[in-house]
């Protein structure tokens, strides 16, 4: 299209548009990245802390758990250095205890029967106990009702006899340190169950480790009561989990993820580089990828298992960047939406404001130009005046042509009655009355000098013809 041909008008329109299109756009641009800063922000802080809060609830559960291990410990080494441990009352003072734990949901524990007071030195050795000592005390509880007061009952050797033989469990005594198992799956009486085992060893009065006391943390009840909780929530669809040290899952919403290395669960460079960071003991958010395969952000909090233990284990929240932005997006579109409908109605008004303020009025201009040069082309028309609206530029355009018409007007017209005077003079001294003369005065210049040279021709032929 030749922008030649277009009306000016329509340039002003289009070009008022084109700039306000762009301001529009540059905003949206400024307001987009300046809104994503913000939530980017607002997001890491949130994401710490949301995993902070969770790690502190799981921080609860361990702190219980060993708080229970270490009263009994105590207890139990104060009952041995007195020489007043007795079967019955340790077996109540246990079961007491374990039945205030939340998280617990079995507890064991071994001595030598050497320390009682009221035991025989030796029993038989319990069916499919490999590990197990005949000069032992073995004592194993399930809590069945851990929310309330009760429901703790005695299993056999049999039925406990896969935590006691756990190697783990073996190394208590090698080490003579409190431990923290790894994330296992376990049958116990029957019952598959996935949990971690904190164990704690007793000691003797030269603080050689003599036997243990444990408990299991019910992974499945942190999973329901914190991981799942989403009450404190503060993204849709965020993913919440448990690390331990060497970066295998302890609590994960989906079961099957339990025990296995997050670098199987979720593998790549990004993982990987996760996993650097809780084996340094780094904390805050950090780029992710998701299982979905969604590029996300994760915020990392570690937190130690218990102070005499060397284990930081670590929790982490995963959310989507859809999920993160979807507010700017929300006010993206706002944005867009609002400026297509703000240039709708600027175009419309613009559109108006140039055809009343300028088409309009330039229509009338040329309207009034043309009329004119149809009238010095002596064209039968009546000349008009060009209405004037207002004192603007196009306003005292039209007053200046109003002028110029009017006076050219006059000037044509006063020429004309010199023409017109000049041919009726011709007529007289064709007839023979040489004393006729041109007395109107043109306002044309050529035809003043005209006027002159034949009224000097005139003045000049009379005298002559008079002579003769």
């Amino acid at each position: 299209m030749n922008l030649s041909n277009v009306r000016i008008g329509t340039k002003l329109v289009g070009l008022i548009i084109g700039v306000l299109l762009v301001i529009f756009v540059v905003l949206a641009l400024v307001i987009t990245h300046k809104s994503s800063k913000t939530l980017q922000a607002e997001a890491y802080k949130t994401l710490y802390n949301v995993a902070e809060r969770h790690a502190n609830r799981i921080i609860l559960a361990f702190n219980q758990s060993f708080t229970l291990l270490e009263t009994l410990r105590g207890t139990i080494q104060t009952s041995i250095a007195n020489h007043a441990l007795y079967r019955g009352e340790l077996s109540n003072f246990v079961n007491t205890t374990f039945d205030e734990a939340n998280w617990s949901d079995y507890c064991f524990l071994y001595l030598p029967r050497a320390v009682f007071q009221d035991l025989p030195t030796k029993m038989p050795q319990p069916e499919d106990a490999k590990h197990f000592d005949p000069k032992g005390f073995y004592l194993a509880l399930e809590d069945t009702d851990m929310a309330h007061a009760g429901g703790v009952i005695s299993l056999s050797a049999q039925q406990s006899a896969r935590i006691f033989n756990r190697s783990h469990i073996q190394e208590v005594l090698q080490r003579n340190q409190d431990t923290v198992s790894e994330p296992i799956r376990i049958n116990i009486a029957g019952k598959e169950i996935t949990t971690v085992i904190a164990t704690v060893p007793i000691r003797n009065a030269q603080k050689q480790a003599i036997g243990f006391v444990g408990i299991t943390i019910d992974l499945a009840r942190v999973r329901q009561e914190i991981i799942l909780d989403k009450t404190s929530s503060v993204y849709q669809g965020d993913i919440i989990a448990v690390l331990s040290s060497t970066g295998k899952v302890v609590v994960f919403p989906d079961t099957k993820m339990i025990g296995k290395p997050l670098i199987e669960v979720n593998p790549g460079p990004l993982t990987e580089a996760i996993l650097k960071a809780v084996k340094e003991r780094k904390e805050g958010v950090f780029p992710y990828v998701n299982i979905r395969h969604q590029e996300s952000f994760i915020g990392l909090v570690n937190f130690k298992v218990w102070r005499s233990v060397d284990q930081f284990w670590s929790v982490f929240i995963v959310v989507s960047k859809d999920i993160v932005f979807k507010h700017r997006n929300e006010l993206a579109r706002l944005v867009m939406m609002t400026a297509f409908f703000s240039l709708i109605i600027a175009g419309v008004c613009v559109a108006l404001l140039a055809n009343k303020v300028i088409s309009a009025r330039l229509s009338i201009v040329l309207e009034g130009l043309v009329s004119f040069f149809k009238f010095l082309n002596h064209e039968k028309i009546s000349l008009k005046p060009l209405k004037v609206q207002s004192n603007d530029e196009l306003g005292q355009m039209a007053s200046v042509i109003n002028a110029n018409i009017q006076k050219i007007q006059q000037s044509l017209e006063q020429d004309e009655q010199a023409v017109s005077q000049s041919v009726n003079t011709a007529k007289i001294i064709e007839s023979g009355d040489l004393s006729a003369r041109i007395t109107q005065i043109p306002a044309n210049p050529q035809l003043k000098e005209l006027k002159n040279v034949l009224n000097t021709m005139l003045d000049t032929l009379e005298r002559k013809v008079g002579a003769i």
